[in-house]
C-alpha cells in the first residue's frame, strides 16, 4: 500500500510539475497582415522613411525601458516598421536579454499619435 502511495504522490507531482512549466502563449500579433516596410538591426540605417514623430517616439521609448532592457535594446534590438491600409503605422521592437525574448509593439494612427502599447514575453532562451 506504501508503493502505492508513493507511486500517486509521484505521479501528482510530476503532473504539477509539467503543467505549471508550461509557458503561456503570446498574444497574437496586432500587426499580422499588415504591410512590412523594412527591418533594421539596432545602429544600422533603416533604409525606409520613418516619420519623425514616430522615431522619436520609439527612441525615447526604448530610453525609458528599465536600464537592464535598455542597453540590450539599443544594441542589439531589431525593429520593424509596419503600415495598413488605412494610414496606420506599428514598430515592433525584438531583443533578447537575461533569457527572455521580449517584444514591444507600438502602435500609431494616420497622425502618427502612439495610441497603444503592447510588451510581451515571446520565449525563453539558454546561452
Amino acid at each position: 500500500m506504501n508503493k502505492t502511495r508513493l507511486t500517486l504522490s509521484l505521479l501528482v507531482v510530476a503532473v504539477l510539475a509539467l503543467s505549471t512549466s508550461c509557458k503561456a502563449k503570446p498574444p497574437p500579433d496586432p500587426l499580422a497582415g499588415w504591410k512590412e516596410c523594412g527591418t533594421f538591426y539596432a545602429g544600422e540605417p533603416i533604409g525606409y522613411h520613418v516619420d519623425q514623430a514616430i522615431t522619436d517616439d520609439y527612441q525615447a521609448y526604448i530610453s525609458a525601458l528599465p536600464s537592464d532592457e535598455r542597453d540590450v535594446a539599443k544594441l542589439t534590438s531589431f525593429i520593424d516598421f509596419r503600415e495598413d491600409s488605412t494610414g496606420q503605422h506599428g514598430v515592433k521592437i525584438m531583443y533578447q536579454c537575461y533569457g527572455n525574448s521580449w517584444v514591444h509593439i507600438l502602435v500609431y494612427d494616420k497622425n502618427n499619435k502612439r495610441v497603444k502599447t503592447i510588451k510581451y514575453l515571446a520565449g525563453h532562451y539558454q546561452s
